[in-house]
């Protein structure tokens, strides 16, 4: 059974916390999922498995995504031990290339598996520090919009200290 995403906790909501300083918690949170859901995947826009419908980037059931990389894990070591097995009939060493799928090996598959479960845990996340994030818009006031408005001009400008 797959397990939740652990949560990242920053401890945005406590009390006394400024409509900003929760903003500015909720950004660094999103920001930190967003690197994940914008990884590269290595295999490409593609990244079709042999006898899946779906490619990895598509998929949305965890378990398709085992179930795949099984799939790939298995038919290597077969090549791997059907090129053992014809050396040793063949009496010499066969020389063949590396298996691939689609023309990716199992360690590019494996890690856009990996990546693309780490991306389907951290969505209900994502949404939910979204929907707070807008929420917490609504709250700032004219003095708080003042203040970070303060902050990114001394960044601009470089008077930060």
């Amino acid at each position: 059974m797959a397990k939740k995403a652990e949560n990242t906790n920053l401890s945005v909501a406590t009390l006394g916390t400024s409509v900003p300083d929760a903003l500015g918690a909720l950004k660094q949170e999103l920001k930190n999922l967003r690197e994940i859901s914008e990884t590269s995947y290595r295999t490409g826009g593609s990244g079709m498995v042999s006898g899946f419908p779906v490619s990895i980037q598509q998929e949305t059931n965890i378990e398709t995504l085992i179930k795949m990389h099984s799939s790939v894990s298995g038919r290597e070591k077969a090549y791997n031990a059907s090129q053992a097995r014809l050396s040793e009939v063949a009496g010499g060493p066969i020389t063949a290339p590396p298996f691939k799928d689609n023309g990716q090996s199992l360690e590019n598959i494996e890690e856009d598996i990996a990546l693309r479960i780490k991306v389907l845990n951290i969505s209900d996340r994502k949404a939910q520090l979204e929907a707070l994030l807008k929420e917490a818009e609504g709250f700032l006031t004219k003095e708080d919009q003042f203040k970070m408005f303060q902050q990114k001009l001394a960044a601009t400008l470089g008077l930060e200290g």
